[in-house]
């Protein structure tokens, strides 16, 4: 009984990791597109920036809005307040083990603040959102999005503080009323859980103009990032030892290690998934965003985004074996 029980569970991880993968490369191909857009200067850093607010503002809180069109249930609420405690939990966490693996590793203090940054904040937005749906559907949108929320809470205001260097400098007085910034994708989900809650369900044919505003994140996150690739120079983003570790890291070592922090009290295969699958993301693209406006090492930032990009095709799959 035992060995047909492993011998389903396997079956069902291997048809999970076919599944990402495909996916992956799916997202990969776009991703391809968007490189050659950027190489025939199709796509500028004006495009990029215009595409960049587009899916900020208007296709991912879309996103946002149609995950909390589930029928209320009081389960689902808390399971939903469970997930968004847990993740402010597991990018605490992270935040602490950046820091330390900083001194430990003797980051360069001018490299600090990109380096803990991209340790911290995946690719919730651009990558996670858009593969995680492709792959579960919409049963685990809801929990995405109670993730997406802390996620977006925590990068514009402690976010903007690792990426200056100051997270653990003494300074008078607290700079996170200051570093807050109004954020669409956190109002849409704050909108789309008062909807949830109250049980209002959205008109077919605004719900279906949303919907497909929404659908358009994937293929816009991945000609973004793509021509991004498009303007790095591949012999200085294969370089440079620690930068592998951190990759390891970020891809490998802190996704395993949330999955087997929770896996033993949390038995919904969804709210694992969502915990899981969405650290297992590469560095997010904001990381080189906000290395250019506050100042920090651009070409690490981009170096770093890079590479967790290319190689998160190949452990993205691996990660996924485990649920």
């Amino acid at each position: 009984m035992i060995n047909k029980y492993v011998i389903l569970k396997n079956m069902i991880n291997l048809e999970m990791f076919n599944l990402v993968a495909i996916k992956i490369i799916s997202l990969g191909l776009l991703m391809l597109i968007g490189f050659a857009a950027g190489k025939a200067k199709i796509l500028t850093n004006e495009a990029n920036h215009t595409l960049a607010e587009l899916l900020i503002k208007i296709t991912l809180p879309c996103t946002m809005i149609m995950a909390m069109q589930r029928q209320f249930s009081k389960e689902l609420l808390i399971n939903g307040g469970i997930v968004l405690a847990v993740s402010f939990v597991v990018y605490f966490a992270f935040m602490v083990i950046g820091a330390m693996l900083c001194r430990v590793m003797r980051v360069n203090p001018s490299k600090i603040g990109v380096w803990t940054f991209a340790l911290v904040f995946p690719n919730v937005g651009y990558m996670g959102i858009p593969l995680l749906d492709a792959v579960y559907g919409e049963k685990i949108m809801f929990f995405v999005a109670m993730n997406n929320m802390a996620f977006n809470i925590l990068c514009f205001t402690i976010g903007i503080t690792i990426m200056k260097g100051e997270l653990f400098k003494k300074r008078k007085g607290s700079k996170v009323k200051q570093s807050f910034q109004f954020n669409f994708p956190i109002a849409a989900t704050i909108l789309g859980l008062i909807l949830f809650v109250l049980r209002i369900e959205i008109p077919e044919p605004v719900a279906s103009t949303v919907k497909t505003a929404g659908d358009m994140t994937p293929p816009i996150s991945m000609f973004i990032i793509g021509s991004m690739l498009s303007r790095c120079k591949f012999k200085e983003v294969f370089a440079g030892a620690k930068d592998y570790i951190h990759i390891a890291l970020r891809l490998l070592v802190l996704p395993a290690a949330v999955f087997f922090a929770l896996s033993s009290f949390i038995k919904d295969e969804f709210m694992l998934a969502s915990l899981v699958m969405l650290s297992a993301m590469p560095a997010g693209t904001i990381t080189a965003i906000f290395s250019v406006r506050y100042n920090a090492d651009e070409v690490l930032a981009s170096k770093l985004v890079v590479l967790s990009t290319v190689l998160s095709i190949i452990t993205i799959p691996i990660i996924a074996l485990l649920l």
